[in-house]
C-alpha cells in the first residue's frame, strides 16, 4: 500500500531504515537459543524483548537469528538521529507497515502529518490513529524491531511517544528493542511487565563452547580448551574483542591465537575508544586495507552514511560502489544499507577511529570542505535537515543562517521542527545570538517545549533584523512576541506596544509570505487587538482574514485558531449571540483529528468561557470533565486552561452562594501550574479571592487581595480584564461599605466598557452601582439605574454575569418588582437563578424543589426535607397528579375522579379535603405555611412557588431537539446535558399510579429516549463515540429493550473494536425481550437483526 506523505517528510526517511541486517551466515555462529530458551516453543507472551548491550556484542545479529529461526513475521526499523523528531518516527512507522501489509493504510494519520500542524500535544492522538489502523490490518502476530535506540536516548518527545505506542499497542504487536545504552523509557509494558525479557552484555557474552565454535566453524582453525578458557578470561566473552582480532583482514591464521586477542574492553558507554583500540585499528585493520582507500575512508568517515552518488564526487576512485561492496562482504566494519550497493556505513567504532585519524591528517579547512560539499549535495536534493547538520558540523553558521532564512518557513509548514531544534541546540548560546534567523528558529521551535526561555532570543532577533533591514524576519519575530505575551507571559500591555509596527510590516509585505505564515501573523494580530487593546473591529478584520486564508489552503488547524479569536471577540464584547455563532461554526473542529491538540484545547477553553460567562453551569461542569478526561492533564497544566478551570468554577460556586467551596478552588488554582503565576492570571485569582473575603466580612484580607490584584492588572493590561477588575473591585469595596471608592471604581469600569464596547462589563458594574444606591438610600438613582440595567440585560440576552452574588442580586430584583421595573424579567431571574419566588410587592419566598427523576425528594433552601417514605400512598398520588398536570394545576373533580371514582361526590370531596389537610400537616413539620406551596383556589388545587425536575427536564429536552433541528449542535448539546443533569440516577420508578401519572412517565421516557438517540448519534457523527457510548451506557437500564438504542449501542461497540461488550449487550437485550413475553424464537430473531458485521 502506498502512502501520500509530504515529500519533505518522506525525504527524511532513508530507504535503508527498513532493511534488516545482512548477515553472512558463514561468518557467524547461530545463537538464537539465547532468546528461544527464554521464550519457549510457542509465541512469546511477554510482548517485549529488550537487548541492552555494549557495542560489538552481537545484538543485531542475535535478534535477526532469533526471528529467522522462529519464523515470526517482523518489521525491522533502523533508528537514526532523525527519529529524534517524533513526526519522522510516526511517518516512518506508517511507511513501514504500509510496505509490509498490502491491506494496511492510515489515511487519517497521513492527512494529519501532511496537512495538520503536529505539536507535542498531538502525538498521542496520532499514535492512537496509527495503532487502530495497525490493529485493523493485523490478523496474526508480528514483531516490530527498533534497532539502535541509543541514538535517540536524549529525545524526550520521541521516547514518550514510544512509551505510549508500546503501552497501547494491540496484543498481537510485539516489540524487540535494541540499544547500546540503557533505555530511557518508562512504558508500563517495560517497567512493570514480569514477562518481558531483558538481555544485557553478560547474557550475550560468548562462552567456552561459543568461542570454540567460532574458531572452528567461522575462522577455520581449532583451538584447545585451555586456549578458549584463556580467551574467555581476558575478554569476558566480549565478541568484538575476539572477532576483530580474528578477522581475515587482521593477518590470517596468526590472528586466531589467543595472544592476538584484545585483552580489555573499552569503555564504550561514556569515554569512547581507548588508546588500545585506536592502536588495534591502526596496526591490524587499516594496514590490511589497500592504501589507495585510506584517505578515501578517512574522508567518508565524516558522513553519517555513504551515498555513492555523493561519495563519487568527494572521492576520485572508479567503481567505488564495487570496492566498498567487496570490503563490506569481507569484514565487520563496513555495512551495506541497501540491496543495490548504493548506500553504506562504517561500524561506529571504526568510524570513530577514522575520524580521529582524519583530524590528525587533514587540515580543518579540508574537513570543513567535506561538510560544505555534503551540504551542497543535500541542498540540491532538498534534504534540508541533513544540509543543516553538515553545516553545523562544519561550523558554517553564516550559511546556516541563509538556509534557514530561505527554507526554514517551509520546514515549519511541513512539521519538520524537532530535528532542526536538535541541531540548533548544539550551537553555543553566544554564537546563536549573533545570528537573527538561528536565534529566531531556536526560540520559535522551543515555544512548545521551554516557552519561558524564548524571550531573550526573540529580543535579540528584533535587534538583528532591524539592523539588517530584514522585514520578513522582523515581522515573524514581532508576531511571535505577540503570541508570547498572549499565551505565555500574560503581559498584555507589553504586547500592545508591538501591534502597530507588526501591522505596518504585514500590510507592506504580506504578499511575499507563504499563506500559512500569513495566517499565523494575522491570527496573532487578531489576538493582540482583541486581548491587548480591545479594538474589536481590527481584531475581527484580521481574524476573518485568517479564516479566509485557512479555508483557501484547506487547513482546519489554522481555521480553528482563527475561529477561536472570533469567538472570543464576541465574548469580550458581550455579544453572546455572535460568540455562540462562532462556537457553532467551530464545533466539529473540536473533535477533528486534522486540528492540533493545542488548537482543540483553545476551542474547549472558548466554549467553557461562554458557558461560564452566561451561567450555564451544568453544561460547564460536563465540558470541564470532558477536557480533564479527554486531554492529558499535563497538557492542560501547560496552558491557561488550568487556572481558568478553577476561576470559572469558583465564579459558579459564588453565584450559588457556596463561598467556602469557591475560596478553596481559588486557592488551589493559584498553585495549579506555572501559567497561574503570570500577573494576568494571578490578578484574576486574587480579585475573586478578595471578592469572597469581602462577602465573609474579612475586610483586611479583601483589601490586601484586591489592591495587589490592581497592581498586577496595571502591569498586565488588557482592556476587558482591566474593566472587569474594576467592576469586581467596586463590588468588593461596596460589600465593605466603602461606597465612594466603590462608586469611583465602578464608574471607571463603565468607561472602559464603553470604549471596548462591552455591555457585559457594564451589566456587572451597573448592578453594583444599583446596590450602592439602594444601600446608601439613593432611591431615585437606584430606580433609574435599575431600569437601565434590566433593559440592558434583556437587550443583550443576559440572565447572568460574572460577579452574580445571590444576596445582592435578590435585593435588586426584589426592588425592581416592587417598583414595577421590568417585573416579569426580574421574577424570571429570581426563579431561575436564585430559586426565589417574588410576589407583586417584591417579597421573596424560597421555592420548593421537587425531584422525581431517579429518586423522590422535596427540598427547600438547598436542604432535603422529605423523601418518599414520608408520604402515604394517596399523598404520593396527589403529588403525581399535580406534577403531571399543566402548570401543576388540576381541578378538584379530576383529583376525586382519579383517586375515588367509585365514591359519591360528597364523600369524595370530604376525603379530598382530609387528604389535603393531612398532606399540609406533614409538610408543616418542616415548612412554614405550606399553603404558600399547595393551595386550593376556585375548586382547583395547584403547586405554587415550586420547581419540578421532570418539568425542567422536558423543557430542556424540547429545547435541545428544537436547536438540533436547526443544526445548532453546540447549543443543543448544552440543553441536553442540562436536561440530563436533573436525573440523580437512570432507574425506573413507580412512585405514582393512575393513567395520568403513567402517561406523564411515558412522556418523560420518550423524551429521554429522544435525547439519547439524537445526541448519541450526533456525537458519533462528530467522531466523539466515547461520549456517545458513555451516554448510552448511563441510560441503558431505562432503555434496555429499545431496539434503536440497542442497535446504535451495538454499532458503536463494534466500531470501537469491543466485540465482547457488543455481544453482552445483545444477550441482555434478548433476556429483556424474554422478560417482556417474547418467545425464544422472536427474541433470537430480533437479537440477530441488530448484530453488526
Amino acid at each position: 500500500m502506498t502512502t501520500t506523505l509530504t515529500a519533505s517528510i518522506q525525504q527524511s526517511i532513508a530507504a535503508n531504515k527498513f532493511y534488516p541486517p545482512r548477515i553472512n551466515t558463514s561468518q557467524s555462529i547461530d545463537r538464537h537459543s539465547i532468546i528461544t530458551d527464554r521464550t519457549g516453543d510457542g509465541l512469546f507472551a511477554g510482548r517485549i524483548i529488550i537487548v541492552e548491550a555494549q557495542a560489538g556484542q552481537g545484538k543485531t545479529t542475535l535478534v535477526y537469528q532469533y526471528l529467522t529461526h522462529s519464523g515470526t513475521p517482523f518489521i525491522w526499523y533502523q533508528i537514526g538521529t532523525e527519529d529524534s523528531d517524533p513526526v519522522v518516527l510516526l511517518a516512518a512507522l506508517n511507511l513501514a507497515f504500509s510496505r509490509r501489509f498490502n491491506n494496511f493504510a492510515s489515511p487519517q494519520l497521513e492527512a494529519i502529518l501532511d496537512n495538520g500542524q503536529v505539536g507535542p500535544m498531538d502525538l498521542q492522538g496520532c499514535a492512537n490513529i496509527l495503532l487502530n489502523d495497525i490493529d485493523t490490518a493485523l490478523d496474526s502476530d508480528i514483531f516490530l524491531v527498533l534497532d539502535d535506540l541509543h541514538l535517540i536516548s536524549e529525545a524526550q518527545l520521541t521516547n514518550q511517544l514510544l512509551d505510549y505506542l508500546i503501552d497501547t499497542s494491540p496484543p498481537n504487536l510485539h516489540y524487540i528493542l535494541i540499544s547500546r545504552h540503557p533505555l530511557r523509557m518508562d512504558a508500563r509494558a517495560i517497567r512493570k511487565n514480569p514477562y518481558a525479557i531483558y538481555l544485557d552484555s553478560d547474557d550475550l557474552a560468548l562462552g567456552l563452547k561459543d568461542i570454540e565454535c567460532l574458531y572452528s566453524t567461522v575462522l577455520g582453525a581449532e583451538i584447545a580448551r585451555s586456549e578458549a578458557e584463556h580467551i574467555l578470561e581476558i575478554t569476558n566473552g566480549w565478541i568484538m574483542g575476539i572477532v576483530i582480532a580474528a578477522s581475515p583482514l587482521a593477518g590470517g591464521v596468526k590472528s586466531v591465537k589467543p595472544e592476538n586477542v584484545i585483552t580489555q574492553k573499552p569503555d564504550l558507554f561514556g569515554k569512547g575508544l581507548d588508546s588500545f583500540m585506536l592502536s588495534f585499528f591502526q596496526d591490524e585493520i587499516l594496514t590490511q586495507i589497500p592504501e589507495m582507500f585510506h584517505e578515501a575512508f578517512i574522508k567518508l568517515s565524516f558522513l553519517d552514511e555513504i551515498n555513492i552518488d555523493f561519495a563519487q564526487q568527494l572521492i576520485d576512485i572508479e567503481k567505488l560502489d564495487e570496492h566498498l561492496g567487496k570490503i563490506a562482504d569481507q569484514n565487520f566494519f563496513i555495512y551495506h544499507l541497501d540491496d543495490s550497493s548504493r548506500m553504506f556505513r562504517f561500524h561506529h567504532l571504526f568510524q570513530e577511529f577514522l575520524q580521529s585519524k582524519g583530524r590528525q591528517l587533514l587540515s580543518p579547512e579540508s574537513i570543513t570542505d567535506i561538510y560544505r560539499l555534503a551540504a551542497d549535495y543535500y541542498l540540491q536534493h532538498d534534504l534540508i535537515e541533513r544540509a543543516l547538520k553538515s553545516l553545523r558540523l562544519g561550523e558554517d553558521y553564516q550559511r546556516m543562517e541563509l538556509v534557514l532564512k530561505e527554507q526554514g518557513l517551509k520546514l515549519i509548514s511541513a512539521n519538520r521542527t524537532v530535528t532542526i531544534l536538535g541541531i540548533l541546540q548544539t550551537i553555543p548560546e553566544n554564537t546563536l545570538l549573533e545570528y537573527g534567523w538561528l536565534s529566531f528558529f531556536h526560540a520559535l521551535l522551543n515555544t512548545d517545549f521551554q516557552p519561558q526561555t524564548t524571550l531573550p532570543y526573540f529580543q535579540a532577533c528584533i535587534e538583528k533584523f532591524s539592523h539588517d533591514n530584514d522585514e520578513i524576519g522582523e515581522l515573524m519575530t514581532l508576531s511571535q512576541l505577540i503570541y508570547f505575551h498572549f499565551v505565555i507571559s500574560g503581559r498584555y500591555r507589553e504586547g500592545s506596544e508591538l501591534l502597530g509596527r507588526t501591522r505596518v510590516l504585514f500590510e507592506a509585505i504580506h504578499k511575499e509570505l507563504p499563506r500559512d505564515i500569513s495566517i499565523m501573523v494575522v491570527r496573532n494580530l487578531a489576538a493582540g487587538y482583541c486581548f491587548f487593546d480591545g479594538k474589536m473591529d481590527l481584531a475581527r478584520h484580521y481574524a476573518r482574514r485568517g479564516c479566509d486564508l485557512a479555508e483557501r489552503i484547506g487547513s482546519k488547524n489554522f481555521l480553528a485558531a482563527s475561529r477561536f479569536i472570533l469567538g472570543y471577540i464576541g465574548l469580550l464584547s458581550g455579544d453572546g449571540r455572535r460568540a455562540r455563532m462562532e462556537i457553532e461554526k467551530s464545533y466539529t473542529l473540536v473533535s477533528d483529528p486534522l486540528v492540533g491538540m493545542s488548537n482543540r484545547l483553545t476551542l474547549h477553553v472558548m466554549q467553557l468561557c461562554e458557558l461560564s460567562m452566561y451561567g450555564r453551569f451544568q453544561a460547564f461542569l460536563y465540558h470541564k470533565d470532558l477536557v480533564l478526561e479527554g486531554v492529558d492533564r499535563e497538557v492542560v497544566r501547560q496552558t491557561v486552561a488550568a487556572p481558568y478551570l478553577y476561576v470559572w468554577s469558583a465564579i459558579g460556586l459564588i453565584s450559588a452562594g457556596k463561598f467556602n467551596d469557591a475560596l478553596d478552588l481559588i486557592e488551589q488554582g493559584m498553585f495549579v501550574s506555572k501559567t497561574a503565576s503570570s500577573e494576568h492570571m494571578t490578578s484574576q485569582l486574587l480579585q475573586w479571592r478578595g471578592f469572597i473575603h469581602a462577602l465573609h466580612g474579612k475586610r483586611q484580607n479583601a483589601i490586601d487581595d484586591i489592591e495587589l490584584a490592581t497592581e498586577m492588572r496595571a502591569r498586565a493590561g488588557g482592556p476587558f480584564f482591566t474593566g472587569y477588575h474594576l467592576a469586581v473591585k467596586g463590588a468588593v469595596l461596596a460589600f465593605l461599605d466603602q461606597f465612594e471608592e466603590a462608586r469611583n471604581c465602578l464608574e471607571e469600569a463603565m468607561t472602559v466598557a464603553e470604549q471596548i464596547p462591552s455591555p457585559y462589563i457594564q451589566a456587572c458594574a451597573m448592578s453594583y452601582l444599583c446596590y450602592i444606591d439602594l444601600k446608601s438610600g439613593s432611591e431615585a438613582e437606584a430606580k433609574s439605574r435599575l431600569r437601565t440595567l434590566l433593559e440592558l440585560m434583556i437587550d443583550s440576552g443576559y440572565d447572568f454575569f460574572w460577579g452574580w452574588e445571590p444576596a445582592s442580586m435578590l435585593l435588586l430584583l426584589s426592588h425592581a418588582v416592587k417598583h414595577n421595573i421590568e417585573p416579569d424579567f426580574a421574577k424570571q431571574l429570581a426563579r431561575q437563578r436564585l430559586l426565589q419566588s417574588l410576589d407583586k410587592d417584591g417579597k421573596p419566598l424560597p421555592m420548593l424543589v421537587i425531584k422525581v427523576l431517579g429518586t423522590f425528594s422535596i427540598s427547600l433552601d438547598d436542604e432535603e426535607l422529605f423523601s418518599l417514605k414520608d408520604f402515604s400512598t394517596h399523598q404520593r398520588e396527589l403529588f403525581g397528579l399535580l406534577i403531571s398536570a399543566p402548570d401543576f394545576r388540576i381541578s378538584q373533580d379530576q383529583v376525586q375522579f382519579a383517586l375515588w371514582k367509585d365514591s359519591p361526590p360528597d364523600k369524595a370531596s370530604k376525603t379530598f379535603y382530609t387528604l389535603l389537610s393531612r398532606l399540609r400537616k406533614v409538610l408543616a413539620e418542616k415548612i412554614d405555611d405550606p399553603t404558600r406551596y399547595i393551595c386550593v383556589e376556585k375548586s382547583y388545587v395547584q403547586l405554587k412557588n415550586t420547581t419540578v425536575d421532570a418539568a425542567n427536564f422536558l423543557e430542556l429536552a424540547r429545547l435541545g431537539a428544537s436547536l438540533g433541528r436547526r443544526e445548532l449542535w453546540w447549543q443543543a448539546g448544552n440543553a441536553f446535558y442540562s436536561a440530563l443533569s436533573f436525573w440523580d440516577k437512570f432507574t425506573d420508578n413507580d412512585y405514582f399510579q393512575g393513567d395520568q401519572a403513567t402517561d406523564y412517565t411515558d412522556e418523560i421516557l420518550h423524551a429521554l429516549r429522544s435525547v439519547c438517540l439524537t445526541w448519541a448519534g450526533t456525537l458519533a457523527d462528530f467522531n466523539r463515540s466515547g461520549e456517545a457510548l458513555a451516554l448510552l451506557e448511563k441510560t441503558d437500564k431505562l432503555l434496555l429493550s429499545d431496539e434503536d438504542r440497542v442497535a446504535l449501542h451495538h454499532k458503536l461497540y463494534m466500531e470501537k473494536k469491543n466485540p465482547i461488550k457488543a455481544q453482552n449487550l445483545l444477550d441482555k437485550y434478548r433476556q429483556d425481550l424474554l422478560r417482556l413475553g417474547y418467545s425464544e424464537e422472536e427474541a433470537e430473531e430480533l437479537k440477530g437483526s441488530l448484530r453488526q458485521p
